[in-house]
């Protein structure tokens, strides 16, 4: 039976148009068949919601949890470099952390969408394949590749965030110290001016914290739910093998003649390693098959500063992976990923020292600009008063 969730999703944009479109040029849909139309706005709605949720962990999720800790400086010592959590204050840190709170929360929020999400389509294409044929003609032959592409993104949306993550240790040292923190509150409540039952939601909330984000499983949660039928279908789990088996060969065709997509990549593998965890299938010709994605491109940026090796990433948490890979191939994948370390610690110096020449131009060339006696607006000078105040050091002599 088809779910049709009409309170919880609203069709839009013109998805829904073009997919019925579609489907009534192949001869799919009746007429008057309001069951199709339903499925279709579900589709298209959590198609749309999907892209949605993509492009905000980019632009709105993922930067903050990168950049955290980057701004960090002793007190009374403005020019230090960002020391390490080790030597920053306690007080500081739980400072700190304290202030990131309310976005942890936020991230929690979306992590818990796009779960929700990622369920709701999954379970979606496995209802609409289960579709017989007086309710649409050959149901289950149609592909509906944006939504696996869809489904592929918004589960390297969870990857991404749990490599941030353990790419972090000083959020998660100063987060045990800011946890350790409000256990002990919470036990001597009177000695902080509060009572348990009300520090009590704030303790729940921390803990959705720790699981959701902190301790870097929300990819684990998803694969690890129960999604109900879904669960013991091996023939949806056929038809999902044979989908990611087909875009990979379409990806490794386009790869040949241009540069690899490193977005659908990471789909690829993130679905792959979904299949093979959630189904508990050992199926080593499809690992095999993915894993010579290194003949194309070992080693990328996935977000931000973070270098990750597909390859690695299967040898971590398929150990099926190291019975179909040879061990010459996985020192190779080994040794590429810290050889471009190196590669691109060394060009950031070159590249931070070229700079320096330039920034030292462009002081000069504001200096004169700003002690010329020309002739201001009221606008103009207290738009340069702002970029004196806030850099008092650029005109010392």
């Amino acid at each position: 039976m088809i779910m049709i969730i009409e309170d919880e999703v609203e069709p839009r944009y013109d998805m829904e148009a073009l997919c019925m479109s579609a489907l009534a040029l192949n001869g799919g849909v009746k007429e008057d068949s309001s069951l199709i139309e339903k499925v279709i706005s579900v589709l298209s709605t959590l198609c749309v919601e999907g892209e949605e949720l993509v492009d905000e962990a980019a632009h709105r999720i993922l930067p903050p949890l990168l950049l955290y800790g980057e701004d960090e400086h002793t007190e009374g010592d403005e020019d230090s470099p960002s020391p390490s959590s080790s030597t920053l204050p306690e007080c500081a840190s739980l400072k700190t952390i304290s202030a990131f709170l309310s976005f942890l929360l936020e991230v929690s929020l979306f992590l818990g969408r796009v779960s929700s999400v990622t369920r709701s389509l999954l379970m979606q294409i496995h209802a609409f394949h289960s579709l017989g044929p007086s309710d649409l003609l050959s149901a289950s032959d149609r592909p509906l590749n944006r939504c696996w592409r869809i489904l592929g993104d918004l589960l390297s949306v969870l990857i991404q965030t749990d490599e941030v993550i353990s790419s972090r240790p000083m959020l998660k040292q100063q987060w045990n110290s800011y946890a350790k923190s409000m256990e002990t509150a919470r036990h001597n409540p009177f000695q902080f001016n509060t009572t348990e039952s009300a520090i009590r939601p704030f303790i729940v909330a921390m803990q959705t914290i720790e699981a959701q984000i902190i301790a870097a499983q929300s990819f684990r949660n998803c694969y690890e739910q129960s999604f109900g039928a879904i669960d013991d279908d091996k023939e949806f789990a056929a038809r999902m093998k044979g989908v990611i088996m087909e875009a990979f060969e379409l990806w490794e065709r386009a790869a040949a003649v241009d540069v690899p997509d490193k977005r659908r990549l990471t789909a690829l593998v993130a679905l792959t390693t979904f299949h093979q965890l959630h189904f508990g299938g050992k199926d080593k010709k499809m690992v095999k098959t993915i894993w010579g994605s290194h003949k194309k491109i070992v080693v990328y940026h996935l977000v931000g500063d973070l270098l990750w090796s597909p390859c690695s990433f299967l040898l971590r948490e398929l150990p099926l992976t190291s019975e179909v890979a040879d061990k010459k191939t996985i020192a190779m994948v080994n040794n590429a990923l810290s050889t471009l370390y190196e590669q691109q610690s060394e060009a950031l110096l070159e590249e931070a020292f070229a700079l320096v020449g330039q920034s030292k131009e462009w002081v000069a060339s504001f200096r004169l600009d700003t002690w010329d006696n020309r002739s201001r607006d009221a606008a103009e000078c207290l738009k340069m008063a702002d970029v004196i105040l806030k850099n008092p050091g650029f005109f010392e002599p």
